[in-house]
């Protein structure tokens, strides 16, 4: 009884031996060609998820280059839209600068200490009317949002590019008598380098965080506006497409010969509209 019992009992075990070799051998067999299928959807999107970035968007206006949108992250700089095809780019971990146009497929390449000292060609260097002159920001609100305010009298100076008839403000800047800067309270959480682009790219002064305006006061009372901050969001953005280098365009010797070729700066000034006749600051 016992030995018939044995070889059942190892009849038994050979059979499930079997039985487990061949689904062994039918997954081997079929899990290349299901796997795949299944999880490859799965893994780009979570590389794709992975990929993406919070980065600051700043929407502005301007009177030189018409309006711009500012890109601010932890892995790179760009802005968009200077006289309508222009766009700077820069990105870790070298900070190489690019100054590109997209309709003219021309380019122009730099250094951040190099950028820096340039800045955005086509802009007024507001950082003249500060130079040697002790930065004490004022506390105020601009539009809502908590901002540091730095003020300096021209003394009819014109310096950089004259100020076009605009924002209702039909005078040019020798009859102005102080320009004031506006930028957020509170510095941007982003790399060094990032701000150092964003006072290039405006020649402000270094104080404080995002630029928010900047603007001509008269004798008369009335203020014009040569750059104003339209919004202030933050975005969820794939980094190596935004600010990815582009390829296959022709180098220039200057970013005023990459960004501005094709573009009249007149036709910038036309598209701003006459909407910047601000009321008093108010000090917090």
């Amino acid at each position: 009884m016992k030995s018939n019992q044995s070889k059942n009992a190892a009849g038994r075990h050979a059979v499930n031996r079997k039985q487990a070799l061949l689904s062994v051998l039918i997954l081997s067999f079929i899990g290349p060609l299901t796997c795949p299928a299944q999880s490859k959807p799965l893994q780009q999107k979570q590389a794709h998820e992975t990929k993406k970035e919070s980065i600051y968007a700043i929407k502005y206006k301007t009177a030189q280059l018409g309006q711009m949108t500012v890109y601010a992250g932890q892995t790179g700089f760009k802005i968009t839209g200077v006289a309508h095809d222009g766009n700077i780019v820069a990105r870790a971990p070298d900070w190489k600068v690019m100054a590109f146009n997209t309709r003219e497929k021309l380019c122009y390449e730099t250094t951040l200490d190099k950028f820096s000292r340039q800045g955005c060609p086509g802009m007024i260097a507001t950082t003249d009317y500060f130079e040697g002159r002790k930065l004490d920001p004022v506390r105020v609100t601009f539009g809502g949002t908590k901002a540091l305010k730095l003020s300096a009298p021209t003394n009819g100076a014109a310096v950089g590019m004259m100020m076009p008839t605009y924002s209702g403000v039909a005078r040019n800047r020798a009859q102005a008598v102080a320009v004031s800067v506006w930028c957020t309270a509170e510095p941007p959480a982003v790399p060094a380098q990032v701000k150092n682009l964003i006072w290039a790219v405006f020649k402000l002064p270094k104080v404080g965080g995002f630029p928010l305006a900047v603007s001509f006061d008269y004798n008369d009372g009335t203020t014009g506006h040569t750059m104003k901050a339209l919004s202030i969001t933050k975005v969820e953005l794939d980094p190596d497409q935004l600010f990815a280098y582009p390829t296959g365009f022709k180098k220039e010797r200057t970013a005023e010969a990459a960004i501005l070729s094709g573009n009249l700066l007149d036709s910038a000034f036309m598209e701003t509209p006459d909407l910047y006749q601000d009321k008093p600051d108010k000090k917090n």
